[in-house]
């Protein structure tokens, strides 16, 4: 398992981190760690807001495209 983890608050990183380890993707991890910012700074992060995310899949290869965007604002 490799990753990197990266919020404003340790809680959240430590939240992904679970996550991940208990064999979660990018998605569940970025889901876990905005639910609890949302928690522990709401000042920062609530509905509406904005979300950056880039995955590579197992076996990724660059020269064939394989990386994922997911961006989204409010």
């Amino acid at each position: 398992m490799t990753g990197m983890i990266v919020a404003p608050q340790l809680e959240a990183v430590e939240a992904g981190a679970k996550v991940l380890a208990d064999g979660g993707n990018a998605y569940d991890v970025a889901l876990a760690c905005a639910f609890v910012q949302f928690i522990v700074d709401p000042h920062s992060c609530r509905v509406g807001g904005y979300l950056l995310l880039t995955s590579q899949p197992a076996g990724y290869e660059p020269s064939r495209r394989g990386a994922r965007w997911l961006s989204f604002g409010g």
